[in-house]
């Protein structure tokens, strides 16, 4: 009579365990150190309140186990975004430092219009205010980076 206890209790634990899923978004909230607020730093060239609304899904998750490769993902999107930093500030805070890549001009290849870092990165072009004035490269822009390289030494 006994090992047919314990097989049963055994089997309703298997049961139990197997049809657990902890990916539900409805019921991640964490009791301990939960996200409250967001704060993104160090950011001029793209929306934030965009980039907010897409890491919603941070909030009221726990600080302890924070997913890194999701908000890596989130960020991956924007082509201004070149490296982020997260910093947890306890109780309730995270804090994302991103470095940007900063245009130093802007190409024309045709009908296309994309600005180049000084590392001969190309970003899709949006009209943004403070990146007006740089200077307008036309055709190729392989040799922007030596030409760059040249006129910084200069």
């Amino acid at each position: 009579m006994i090992p047919k206890n314990k097989f049963l209790l055994l089997f309703f634990f298997f049961i139990i365990l197997t049809t657990y899923n902890s990916n539900d978004q409805k019921y991640n909230s964490s009791i301990i150190f939960p996200i409250k607020k967001i704060i993104i730093d160090d950011a001029y060239a793209f929306d934030l309140i965009m980039l907010k609304s897409e890491l919603e899904f941070l909030i009221n998750t726990s600080l302890f186990f924070l997913k890194k490769k999701e908000i890596i993902k989130v960020t991956a999107k924007y082509d201004f975004i070149s490296s982020v930093q997260l910093k947890k500030k306890y109780p309730n805070t995270l804090k994302i430092l991103i470095s940007e890549n900063i245009p130093v001009a802007t190409g024309i290849d045709g009908n296309k219009r994309y600005y180049l870092t000084k590392e001969g990165v190309k970003i899709n072009y949006r009209e943004i205010d403070i990146f007006k004035s740089l200077p307008i490269i036309f055709g190729n822009h392989k040799n922007f980076s030596i030409f760059f390289n040249i006129l910084k030494k200069k």
